[in-house]
């Protein structure tokens, strides 16, 4: 590996970022060094599937705006993030086959380009991102970069496994039961999962499929930067959240006082939980008081009515039935037994017996 990939290879974005402005590095060279260790390391993780280097090339040797992360390399999740002029197929075998390329961007790729980033590809997600493992039948399962018998978790599973490989200092993407959350612990990463409508998700999506989107990656200061250039509503949101009273970089260092903080080390409803993870929750609440925190056993009640999961699955239901109706539609027919793994498909059947009135519950 070169020296300037290795010795970018453990920098955050924002330090990557300040290298560029500093005229230290060209956004090309940043974005060679990033391809050179996509190139080496990738066989071993199968993180990044679709790449578009020769035009990432072209961006980033070109005029980029002058935002925040100008010149940084990053990766998109193979989920629903549509780039003009890139394939999209969500993790899917029959839109693998015909590699739709997408017409437009949504607005939150827009608003990372605006950002300046160089975007040189995709990441692997599990089919239309259901699973919390990224092993879907059309890619092949990623493997996580700290022990590759093991999974980076899902479904932004393929980000997780780029940037704590250190082919990327941060990637986009996306989370609706845990899909920044688990991936992030797993592979050791920063992961906020924003409130609702805090980024949008138009014009072709809106809160109503329970997802955000945002990233992994490897500093906090990295998610709050990113977080600031690209919060606020677009054009088919039906859930606005209100602006923060001052940028999200702000808040970091600040000492937040004496916090009350509910520690959760069992499961809601009496299931398993490993040992180590019991353990881990325990040891951090310890910390935490240690800080001077109030800590106290407390999880949010709907997490233990019997009610929440069958409410919680007539909505994921739903979600994957309207998921691949649209499917259908980009491919321009019915979808057959062979097009969706079994996973998914037994979810949009269960939605067939879904009311009305249970969705809107």
């Amino acid at each position: 590996m070169s020296s300037l990939a290795d010795d970018t290879r453990w920098l955050d974005a924002t330090d990557q970022a300040s290298l560029v402005r500093s005229g230290e590095v060209t956004p090309l060279e940043l974005l060679d060094a990033a391809i050179e260790r996509i190139e080496a390391v990738d066989p071993a993780l199968n993180a990044v599937v679709i790449r578009w280097f020769d035009a990432a090339r072209a961006t980033a040797a070109g005029p980029l705006p002058d935002g925040p992360f100008r010149g940084v390399p990053t990766l998109l999740k193979d989920l629903w993030a549509h780039f003009a002029g890139q394939p999209l197929t969500n993790g899917n075998q029959a839109l693998k086959d015909v590699m739709p390329v997408s017409a437009t961007d949504t607005t939150l790729v827009s608003r990372f380009r605006d950002a300046g980033f160089v975007i040189a590809g995709r990441t692997n997600s599990p089919e239309f991102g259901s699973l919390p493992s990224t092993e879907p039948t059309a890619w092949g399962a990623t493997r996580n970069p700290w022990d590759t018998a093991r999974s980076p978790g899902g479904s932004s599973g393929g980000a997780a496994a780029a940037v704590a490989a250190g082919m990327v200092p941060i990637a986009h993407a996306s989370d609706g039961g845990g899909s920044i959350r688990i991936p992030a612990s797993a592979c050791g990463l920063v992961g906020l999962k924003p409130s609702q409508g805090r980024i949008t998700l138009g014009p072709y999506r809106d809160e109503s499929n329970l997802g955000v989107e945002l990233c992994v990656s490897r500093s906090l200061r990295d998610t709050a930067a990113l977080l600031d250039a690209v919060r606020g509503p677009g054009v088919g949101d039906t859930v606005i959240a209100p602006p923060p009273s001052r940028p999200y970089v702000q808040e970091l260092g600040i000492d937040p006082g004496r916090l009350r903080i509910g520690m959760l080390d069992h499961h809601p409803f009496g299931g398993p939980v490993h040992e180590e993870c019991a353990t881990a929750a325990r040891n951090t609440a310890t910390l935490l008081e240690s800080l001077g925190h109030h800590v106290e056993p407390a999880f949010p009640p709907a997490m233990a009515n019997p009610e929440f999961a069958r409410r919680f699955g007539a909505l994921w239901s739903t979600n994957m039935g309207v998921g691949l109706e649209r499917v259908a539609a980009q491919l321009g027919r019915p979808l057959v037994a062979d097009d969706v793994e079994p996973v998914n498909q037994a979810q949009a059947d269960f939605a067939r017996n879904v009311s009305g009135v249970d969705f809107a519950l």
